[in-house]
Order: structure tokens, then C-alpha cells, then sequence
């Protein structure tokens, strides 16, 4: 019978070292299974050398071994160990460790296994499993998952993996059953869906012959409806990967997307791009110079400041309305921007005689919207608080609920969790908890995005037990039946609106809750309990009752008006009554004088009352359900936009 023959391992890379321990390991395992090592020390040497390549011969030599050792293969494999092993820098191994995470298209497998492999220089002992775990809840892809995962507090490392492959298997199969079986369920397809949208452009029961605003010739914004990514409005893709992420729009200012794929309809007319400096400046360090200039226009004085960098003159709305009454604006042809690069809201602009210590000239005054942010500066700071405290009224043979110990957090997010507990304490949300109570509540560690975490306190206990104010709270179609006829809109974002309003220390005490790092309760009404909705928006419409053209939904504010003075008017009455009550704003999602906004699921305008885009994009890119809960699901979004549609209602049939 021929004997098995083996084939050696190739050469080793010498410009890899750190490959030394596997390869060595494959020379081993072919020194055993080719009955090499019942060799002669002399043999074993010397075939090693050989399969390891040429330049094993010179490190060989530079060891100055005796002839005795030269034979001796144990002796040889341990200065050859000594001349690659490369004592590892732990702090370094640890942080590529603890920095990996599931990559885009890999798979679970190939994720732990990298996670073990970057584990073998990390020197954690006892410890290795349960990081291996961590790594492992923290750095998958599947976010539904991951908080699966850290509600179940019996888990062990190998019923994580258990679950975690199964969990991808399952997804694999169910990708595959949707293709093959995508004709299973006799539904109107997304393309059908799709064409009986575009049959009748409508706005609404009452404006037939208005153009939908996804109908709008605009080839950028109708590209977010044909596979290309609403954000970018390149080729679509996954949104964590897109360029656009962080980038500022130029069109509405927000953060997210490109002006080109922007649903703000732009200043028509605008062909440049002009910038301002300082347009107002208030500092403590007050010097002695002036830089203010009172000049002469229709026989009036108006105060300028002056800015050698600015390239246009600008006068606010307010001061040109008391100047000039009634003039009539030309259509601005410049898009003006200030100093942080961001656009500024523009009426129109104005040419006019100036006098100043009695020369002349003919200037061109454009004309700015009123800027809240500048009148009411007060309003965009830090976390308001406002009047009276709220009470968390319990019912009657209510039963508490307490746990001793909190859930896990996994250990790459305990820092982050620290840090937001600290920042939470210093804005007076939370407090620490130093005795005994009779409610405390569970935590959930949530990452986000951006790095940081939100910390979920699970009240539903609470909830239960809590008596609700049942205050009603406006129903969508009820608020967009009163924006008809809006042609201008702003719209105010509370800043955490529930953590304004201040508990009373008998129900803060009801909100413990208990965490890694301790207890602690709420000072401010925390999300979660049933009633805060309710209690917030009756507090929001006592506050804003008789100003017309308003409407509150929970947090968000809708201020509109017919012309720019109308809305202008309405907003500074709405800011001065926000800053009575001590509540503050989020500038980031504050959007003032647009003629066109997104809001409670639709576009608004001029024209009336629009579908919104990304959710006719998602019918349209809608698999074909394969199950009653899916169809469900189809169904609701498709009943959603009905008054869209040329009938009252879509049926399918199965």
C-alpha cells in the first residue's frame, strides 16, 4: 500500500512576522502527520529550514550555535521564536479590540471569529469570555438584536452566538423565501401602486388641479423616488455610509442632506451666493468704539452698523416697515448668508437714496426676515424650566414595583453611560437616589449613531399604575385642515420638552430607577408615563390660546400666516409667551418663514396640502408581502395617503 504523502507548508513571508505563530503551527502539524518528527534532530533542522525558505538560512547562521545545538530542533524552533515574537503592545491590542464591529455585507461568523482572533494578545484572563460577549451585543449590525440581547441578563457567551447566527440564518431564509415566493400573496404590486399615484395629480379633495408637489420638475427631487438615496440623491445606499451624513444643507440649513435633494423650495431667481459679517454683536467686553453710523432714508434716520465685510447692506423687516410703510420689493437675486456660512431668510431687496453728513448715493438695501433667534436670544439657551410643578397622581390600591439589581450594560458602553448620567444630573434631569424606596424601575442601554448613548427607563409599571389627565391631544388631519390657505410657515421645536416641567419631590421619588452606577430619580417629567403627553399639550395650548394661526402638537409648534408681517407678528407673540412660561427651543430643528415644510407626515405650501415623497418611495420600493402581518402593513401605508388618490380608498384583493 503507497504511503499518504503530505505536502509541506509554503514558505514563510518573512516581511510578515507576526504570521510566525501560524505558520509554525502548520510546520508542526506537517512534522507530526509525515512521521517527520520520529526523524533525527539533524533531519527535523534541516528539513525546517528548508520548507521555511532561503532567508532562514542567514538568520540560522547569525544565531552562533555549536554544532551540538545545531542538531538539537527544539533548541533551533525556540531562537527562531525568539528572533519573531515581538513583545505586543496590550493598551494597542485592546483598542483594536474593543473598535471592532460587524462590517457591511459579514458575515456573524467571520465577526466572532475576528473578535478572537484580536483577543489572543489582549490579556484579559477570567475576563475574555464575558468581553468576547460584549464585543459581540455591541458590534453586530442588527440594532433590534442588540436590545434583545441585553434584556436577557441569563445569557452566556455561547448562547449568544447561538442566537445571533440563528438570527442571520433566519433573515437569510426569509430573503430567499421573499424572492421565490414574491407572487404568493395576489396583492397590487408597488409598480401598479406606484402608476395609480401619478394617474391624477391632486393636493387634496378641494385643489384637483394643483400639481402634487412629488410632481414638481425638479430632476434632483424626483430622483429620490427612482432608486437613488434621498439623502445624497446618488445611487441608493445604506444611510450610515452616505457623504451627505453630515453635511450641512445650503437650502434649509439642516444637517443630513444636500440642497439638491432639499423638499425647501429655494428663493427663486437667486443666481449667487453673497456673505455677510457680523450682523449683530453683543458682548460683555464693551470698548469705546462705535461702530454704528445713523444715516438718512426717506426722510427718516435708521441706524446701521457698520461692516467693511459684509457685501450687501441689509435692513431687518420691522425697521423697513417703519421707514418705508408699503414700498413694493423687487425678488431678491442673491442668496445672502452670514458669517457661519448659513442661509439667511430674504423678503426682497430695495433700492433707495442714502444721506449721510450730507453726501449721497444710491443704495440697494436687501431686506431680512425678523430672526427670533436674535430678538429672543434667551429662548435657544440650555434647558428651560418651566412654572409649577406636575404631579403623578397614582390609582387608588396601586401596587409599587421595585428591582434590586440593575440589567447589564455591556462594558465598551459603561463609560458612555457614566457620561450621560453625569450630563443628565448636571441639567437637573435626574438626581441620585440616597435611600430606600418603594418604586424603582429598570434601565436599557440604547447606542446611538453618533457614539453616545440613550438611557431608556422602562416606567411601563408606573404607566399602569398612573392616572391620566385625558386631555385631548389634535388628531393630524384636524391641524391640517386649519393650515389651508398658509403661505408662510415656521415651526418651533420644544429642546426635551417633557424634561421642562419640574416634579414635585413625592413623584420624583415614584421615577427611581436604578442603574450600574447607582439610583436615581427624575426632576423633571421623564417620557414614559401616559399622562405627559397629555399634561405637556394642555400646557401648550393654555399657553398659546388666542393667537390665531398657531397650533401645538405635543412639542412641535406651527406658526403661519398669509404674508411675512402676518407670520412675523404671530411668532414674536408666541416667543414672548414661551419665554414668560421659561420654556427654551432647539435651534437645530427650529424652522422659521418657509413657504414650503414637512410636517405631521405631509407636505405643506402655498398650493395646499401634498403627499410626502419618502413615503410614497417606500410603497413603491415595498416588497410583495408574503403574510397577513405584512399585507396589514401596505395596506395601512396605502390608506394612509388615500386622499391622494382618485378614489376614496385602495382595495385589494386576495
Amino acid at each position: 500500500m503507497a504511503a499518504l504523502h503530505i505536502n509541506p507548508p509554503e514558505n514563510f513571508t518573512f516581511s510578515t512576522p507576526c504570521n510566525w505563530s501560524k505558520w509554525k503551527m502548520r510546520f508542526e502539524r506537517h512534522r507530526i502527520a509525515s512521521g517527520l518528527s520520529t526523524k533525527t534532530g539533524n533531519e527535523q533542522v534541516n528539513s525546517f529550514l528548508y520548507i521555511m525558505g532561503e532567508q532562514a538560512e542567514d538568520i540560522f547562521s547569525s544565531f552562533g550555535l555549536s554544532e551540538t545545538e545545531q542538531d538539537d530542533f527544539d533548541i533551533v524552533l525556540k531562537k527562531f521564536n525568539d528572533h519573531f515574537s515581538v513583545k505586543k503592545n496590550t493598551i494597542f491590542e485592546r483598542a483594536q479590540f474593543n473598535k471592532r464591529v460587524q462590517l457591511d455585507g459579514e458575515s456573524v461568523n467571520k465577526f466572532i471569529t475576528a473578535l478572537y482572533t484580536l483577543s489572543e494578545h489582549c490579556e484579559y484572563g477570567v475576563l475574555h469570555d464575558e468581553l468576547i460577549w460584549d464585543r459581540i451585543v455591541v458590534g453586530i449590525r442588527d440594532r433590534n438584536l442588540i436590545e434583545k440581547l441585553q434584556l436577557d441578563t441569563d445569557l452566556t457567551l455561547t448562547k449568544v452566538i447561538e442566537r445571533v447566527r440563528l438570527s442571520e440564518v433566519v433573515k437569510k431564509q426569509q430573503e430567499k423565501f421573499i424572492e421565490k415566493d414574491s407572487a404568493s400573496v395576489n396583492a397590487i404590486s408597488p409598480n401598479k401602486l406606484a402608476k395609480l399615484l401619478k394617474q391624477k395629480p391632486s393636493s387634496g379633495a378641494r385643489k384637483q388641479n394643483v400639481k402634487p408637489y412629488f410632481h414638481r420638475k425638479n430632476n434632483e427631487n424626483e430622483s429620490r423616488l427612482h432608486g437613488k438615496c434621498k439623502w445624497c440623491g446618488k445611487q441608493r445606499h445604506d444611510k450610515r455610509v452616505c457623504p451627505a451624513r453630515n453635511a450641512r444643507c445650503t437650502q434649509c440649513s439642516k444637517i443630513g442632506h444636500y440642497a439638491k435633494v432639499c423638499i425647501i423650495k429655494p428663493q427663486t431667481g437667486c443666481s449667487e451666493v453673497a456673505y455677510l459679517g457680523v450682523v449683530q454683536l453683543e458682548s460683555k467686553n464693551k470698548t469705546n468704539i462705535d461702530w454704528t453710523v445713523t444715516v438718512q432714508a426717506n426722510h427718516k434716520n435708521i441706524k446701521f452698523k457698520i461692516d467693511s465685510g459684509a457685501d450687501h447692506t441689509v435692513l431687518p423687516a420691522n425697521g423697513f416697515q417703519n421707514v418705508f410703510q408699503n414700498a413694493k420689493l423687487e425678488p431678491p437675486d442673491k442668496i445672502l448668508c452670514g458669517p457661519d456660512r448659513n442661509p439667511l431668510k430674504t423678503l426682497g431687496k430695495y433700492k433707495t437714496n442714502i444721506e449721510y453728513k450730507g453726501k449721497n448715493c444710491t443704495e440697494e438695501i436687501y431686506i431680512s426676515a425678523a430672526d427670533p433667534k436674535a430678538k429672543f436670544p434667551e429662548l435657544f439657551k440650555g434647558l428651560g424650566v418651566m412654572k409649577g410643578c406636575y404631579s403623578i397622581k397614582l390609582k387608588p390600591g396601586a401596587i409599587p414595583f421595585a428591582i434590586t439589581s440593575p440589567r447589564r450594560v455591556p462594558i465598551p458602553l459603561l463609560k458612555q453611560t457614566k457620561a450621560e448620567l453625569e450630563r443628565m444630573v448636571e441639567e437637573k434631569v435626574i438626581t441620585p437616589v440616597l435611600k430606600p424606596t418603594e418604586w424603582c424601575a429598570p434601565v436599557v442601554i440604547v447606542p446611538k449613531s453618533d457614539g453616545n448613548v440613550r438611557i431608556c427607563v422602562n416606567l411601563i409599571e408606573l404607566k399602569k399604575n398612573a392616572m391620566r389627565e385625558l386631555h385631548p391631544l389634535p388628531k393630524a388631519e384636524y391641524s391640517l385642515n386649519l393650515l389651508t390657505g398658509a403661505k408662510i410657515i415656521s415651526k418651533l421645536d420644544a429642546n426635551s420638552g417633557f424634561w421642562q416641567i419640574p416634579l414635585d419631590k413625592k413623584s420624583s421619588y415614584l421615577t427611581t430607577f436604578i442603574t450600574p452606577f447607582g439610583r436615581f430619580r427624575f426632576q423633571r417629567l421623564p417620557f414614559g408615563i401616559s399622562s405627559a403627553p397629555e399634561h405637556f399639550q394642555r400646557r401648550m395650548s393654555q399657553m398659546l390660546e388666542g393667537i390665531p394661526g398657531t397650533i401645538c402638537h405635543v412639542d412641535d409648534i406651527l406658526i403661519w400666516g398669509s404674508t411675512q408681517e402676518e407670520l412675523d407678528q404671530r411668532l414674536t407673540e408666541v416667543c414672548k409667551r414661551l419665554k414668560s412660561s421659561g420654556m427654551t427651543l432647539n435651534a437645530k430643528k427650529c424652522i422659521f418663514s418657509q413657504t414650503s415644510i414637512k410636517v405631521l407626515g405631509h407636505i405643506i405650501d402655498g398650493q395646499g396640502i401634498h403627499s410626502d415623497p419618502d413615503k410614497i418611495a417606500a410603497i413603491e420600493n415595498y416588497q410583495p408581502p408574503t403574510n397577513k402581518k405584512e399585507l396589514k402593513q401596505l395596506l395601512g401605508m396605502a390608506n394612509y395617503l388615500a386622499r391622494f388618490f382618485l378614489t376614496t380608498r385602495i382595495y385589494f384583493f386576495l
